[in-house]
C-alpha cells in the first residue's frame, strides 16, 4: 500500500509515444476513443484502484457500485489529463478553450507586478494554468519533483515545444541553492507555483481534517509561502466540457510582515488550513479529477 508518493507520473514512455503517434495524425477525440480499453486494462490490473476505491466509498460515501463506477471514472480522467497535457506541451492542443473564475485577480496582478506564490494540487490538468499567466504575460516558475524516468523525461523534452515558464527540480527541501534560486524569484516580483497535495518519504506534514479525516499534506509550501511571500494564491484547474477548462484562482492571501516575523510557524498553518478547505470543496465538486493513487489518510 503506497503511503507516500514516489514522485513519478502515470504513464509509460510507450504509451506516451502511441498517443503522440494518434494525437498528432488522427486528432484529440480519437485518442479519447483509444482510452476506453487501456483504461479498462488498468482498471483490472492496478492495484492502485483500491485506494481510489476507498476515497469514493468512505471519504465521499458512495455506494459500493457506484465507488467502482467512479474508479474506472477516475483512470479514464487521468488518461484524459495525460493526453491533454502531451498535447499542451507539444503545440498540439490549439483546439482547447478556457473559462476562469477569479481572473480579476491576475488582471489586477498584471498592472500592479508584485508576484507571489500560486499553490495548486493535481486536481484536473495544472499545466492549463500556464495559459493564464501567459495571456497576461507574469513569469513564472514551477517547483516539482522530477522523478520520471530518463527514457520518458528525454522523450518528453523531444515533443516538447519552447516552454515558457522555468522548472525548478526538487530533491530536497532543504537544498540551500533551491531555497535561494526562490528567493530570488520573489525578489524578482514574478511567480512561484507549488503543489500542495503530495509528499515524498520523510518530508515534514501537517496533519489536517480532510473530508472527515486526518490527512497528511506536505508543510513545505506552506513554511516556503509564509517566510517568502507577500501574496498567496490557491487556484485550481478543473476539465469541464472535452475540449474546455476552468480556472478557479480564489481571492490572494496577503501575508503580513509583522506576523511573518513573529510567528513564521503559525502563518503556515494558517495557509495549510486555508487550503484544504478550498481543496476539499473543489473535490467534493469534482472527484472524479483528483489524482491521487496512495493511501492519503495513511497514520505513518
Amino acid at each position: 500500500m503506497h503511503q507516500t508518493w514516489t514522485g513519478k507520473s502515470k504513464g509509460s514512455t510507450a504509451g506516451h509515444k502511441f498517443f503522440f503517434y494518434f494525437l498528432k495524425y488522427a486528432g484529440l477525440r480519437f485518442c479519447y476513443f483509444l482510452l476506453y480499453p487501456v483504461v479498462f486494462f488498468y482498471f483490472i490490473v492496478s492495484p492502485e484502484k483500491r485506494n481510489s476505491y476507498r476515497f469514493f466509498r468512505y471519504r465521499l460515501n458512495f455506494s459500493r457500485t457506484k465507488s467502482i463506477v467512479s474508479v474506472y471514472r477516475n483512470f479514464y480522467a487521468l488518461g484524459e489529463s495525460l493526453i491533454d497535457k502531451l498535447a499542451l506541451f507539444s503545440g498540439l492542443g490549439k483546439g482547447f478553450t478556457y473559462q476562469h473564475d477569479g481572473e480579476e485577480h491576475f488582471i489586477a496582478e498584471r498592472e500592479k507586478k508584485e508576484g507571489g506564490i500560486l499553490i495548486s494540487a493535481h486536481i484536473g490538468n495544472w499545466q492549463i494554468a500556464g495559459q493564464l499567466f501567459k495571456k497576461y504575460t507574469l513569469k513564472y516558475s514551477i517547483l516539482m519533483h522530477q522523478g520520471e524516468k530518463a527514457q520518458l523525461q528525454k522523450f518528453m523534452n523531444r515533443v516538447e515545444k519552447e516552454r515558457d515558464f522555468k522548472v525548478i527540480e526538487v530533491k530536497s527541501e532543504t537544498d540551500p541553492g533551491i531555497l535561494l534560486e526562490m528567493k530570488d524569484i520573489m525578489e524578482k516580483k514574478e511567480w512561484l507555483v507549488m503543489h500542495a497535495d503530495r509528499f515524498m518519504g520523510d518530508a515534514k506534514v501537517f496533519s489536517l481534517e480532510f473530508l472527515g479525516q486526518q490527512a497528511r499534506f506536505p508543510a513545505g509550501p506552506f513554511i516556503i509561502a509564509s517566510r517568502l511571500a507577500k501574496k498567496v494564491v490557491f487556484a485550481f484547474t478543473v476539465k469541464i466540457k472535452w475540449n474546455q477548462y476552468l480556472f478557479i484562482a480564489l481571492p490572494p492571501i496577503e501575508i503580513n510582515e509583522n506576523d511573518r516575523r513573529s510567528n513564521a510557524s503559525a502563518v503556515a498553518l494558517q495557509l495549510a488550513n486555508e487550503f484544504v478547505k478550498s481543496m476539499e470543496e473543489i473535490v467534493k465538486k469534482y472527484p472524479f479529477q483528483w489524482f491521487n493513487f496512495y493511501d492519503f489518510w495513511a497514520e505513518h
